[in-house]
């Protein structure tokens, strides 16, 4: 469990502040702030995944969910924090599902590629 530190969460709450009044450059804090929070969350969430988890590391569905975030802050404002962790979980769960898709479709990585741990057939 993450521990929670009430001047960070303080902090954050500013930087939302700041995000809803129309600082452009609060939104780059809000996401640079929350990363290792969010990289927990994330390594967390692909365990569900293990499709992905086989072809995509934790940082590699933060970096793209972290690119969601950052887009989606653009147009929704948070009221609270809790709303904004809301908002990156929910960029994370989607990251995760077109990952899913892409690599687990007909034409992904995985549909064609087939090991199961054991040794190759001799002839």
């Amino acid at each position: 469990m993450v521990e929670v530190d009430r001047g960070t969460t303080q902090r954050l709450h500013g930087w939302l502040e700041r995000l809803r009044r129309g600082h452009v450059e609060a939104r780059n804090e809000v996401v640079e702030h929350a990363c290792e929070r969010l990289r927990l969350l994330t390594r967390r969430m692909l365990r569900g995944y293990p499709g992905v988890r086989r072809w995509s590391e934790t940082d590699d569905v933060l970096q793209g969910a972290m690119i969601r975030l950052h887009r989606s802050l653009a147009e929704v404002r948070p009221e609270s924090v809790r709303q904004f962790y809301g908002l990156a979980a929910t960029q994370i769960r989607q990251e995760l599902l077109d990952l899913a898709r892409r690599f687990n479709g007909p034409e992904g990585l995985a549909a064609n590629h087939h090991t199961d741990g054991g040794e190759s057939p001799r002839r």
